[in-house]
């Protein structure tokens, strides 16, 4: 929830937060009173939004749309963004005191090297699943019977294995060995173990939660030695889309919105843009574009509406022609005027450039910032669009600075439940 407000540009203090003791509902309690976010949305007309598991926002929005207030639904509730789209805003991570890991460090190694091990088998049962009508049924009935008690734990019903094994492999991820690798020792990681660190204590600390927040350390594992090859997994195929067409369609859809975006200045005429001149604008891009692994990313590109404004009161005062000043001169030229559908074209290619010129940037402040390879880089869930002069910041631009105002970049990212690839559905644990 703190990631998503500070995303959303809000501070502490300027939302609300109230606490439950449950993250769902729990059998056991037996006084009548609502401890968890779902029945607090149904029970309290005050509150906005509740951060929930999926399997109660599906119940919450009536199966995934929105909630019609029949069955336990809650009239107009809709799902903002889950896990799925905000792929890595959750990490859990497992601590022990400094003295017990001092004085135990073989016993924690070797509880490490188990949760791995155990990592490695659910990503293959979870990609067996996914192979659909090819799946190995008898592995499937393992997956099935090694669920049943997680369902009863996290569902509170062991009869929900299904459900349970669609939550697990659908709306969470199990990173395995490369992804602890990642988190933790990955330099210049936006979302790994350090960057995620700083950002909870100081957000800790802003609310008057603690005093003074003291970090974790990193045990310090080499991954590789300390744990060995045979954890290794076999890198899971990258849910991307078929298309650019396809990436549109789903940026465009009913189902779309838009969850954060960013302005980039340009130039007069101009589509060029240098990441080195942008460098704190582009680190924060890459963070949102990595923590939000499962939304497209749309990149438009806007032009200034003035020359078309001008042409259109030319035209309808009958004139066909303009004068402009020459460059480097207090001389002017007469001009033949041009129609406005020739600006307006003339807007959309330079728009366009525009929004691949900030594609092309952030390609190479992955390569030469970041050193990625090509093979390293997903950019299928970028959409370039050039909006031309559709959306101008300032409609009826007169002063140089009004002008400047529309010429700009723009990344946007986009949440699309509905449209992101997934690996398997509920017909293929049938």
């Amino acid at each position: 929830m703190q990631v998503l407000l500070q995303d959303a540009g809000l501070k502490p203090g300027e939302v609300n937060l109230k606490y439950v003791r449950d993250i769902t509902v729990n059998p056991k309690a037996k006084d009548g009173k609502v401890h968890e976010p779902a029945n607090a949305l149904r029970n309290d007309a005050s509150l906005a939004a509740a951060a929930c598991i999926s399997p109660d926002l599906l119940t919450l929005t009536a199966g995934g749309k929105v909630g019609t207030g029949a069955e336990d639904s809650v009239k107009g509730a809709r799902a903002i963004l889950t896990t799925r789209t905000a792929s890595r805003v959750i990490a859990d991570v497992y601590a022990v005191r400094r003295d017990f890991f001092d004085a135990q460090k073989p016993l924690v190694q070797s509880f490490v090297a188990a949760h791995l091990a155990e990592q490695k088998r659910f990503q293959e049962l979870l990609a067996n699943v996914a192979k659909k009508t090819q799946a190995d049924a008898g592995k499937v009935a393992e997956f099935k019977k090694l669920s049943k008690p997680l369902a009863g734990i996290f569902l509170q019903d062991e009869n929900a294995v299904n459900d349970f094994i669609l939550w697990a492999g659908v709306d969470s991820e199990i990173v395995g060995l490369a992804g602890n690798t990642e988190f933790f020792t990955a330099p210049n990681n936006p979302v790994g173990f350090n960057a995620t660190q700083t950002r909870a204590v100081a957000y800790y600390e802003q609310t008057g939660l603690v005093s003074k927040a003291q970090k974790l350390n990193f045990a310090g594992w080499d991954f590789g030695s300390d744990f060995g090859s045979g954890l290794k997994t076999k890198e899971p195929e990258k849910k991307t889309f078929a298309s650019a067409a396809e990436v549109r369609r789903a940026a465009d859809s009913k189902d779309a919105s838009k969850l954060f975006s960013y302005t980039f200045k340009f130039p007069a005429k101009m589509a060029e843009i240098r990441w080195q001149d942008y460098r704190q604008v582009f680190e924060t891009m890459h963070e949102k574009v990595t923590r939000y692994g499962g939304a497209v990313v749309q990149l438009r590109g806007h032009a200034d509406n003035f020359f078309y404004n001008f042409v259109q009161m030319k035209r309808a005062k009958g004139d066909t022609t303009y004068q402009r000043r020459i460059e480097g001169s207090t001389q002017f030229e007469m001009l033949p005027l041009p129609t406005a559908e020739e600006v307006a074209n003339s807007a959309n290619k330079l728009s366009y450039s525009r929004a691949f010129a900030v594609k092309q940037a952030y390609a190479q402040y992955l390569r030469e910032n970041l050193g990625r390879t090509q093979d390293e880089m997903d950019l299928s869930r970028f959409d370039v669009k050039g909006m031309g002069i559709s959306d101008p910041v300032v409609k009826s631009p007169t002063t140089p600075e009004e002008r400047e105002a529309n010429m700009r970049g723009e990344l946007v990212i986009i949440a699309v439940e509905a449209e992101v690839p997934v690996g398997f559905g509920a017909d293929d644990l049938k």
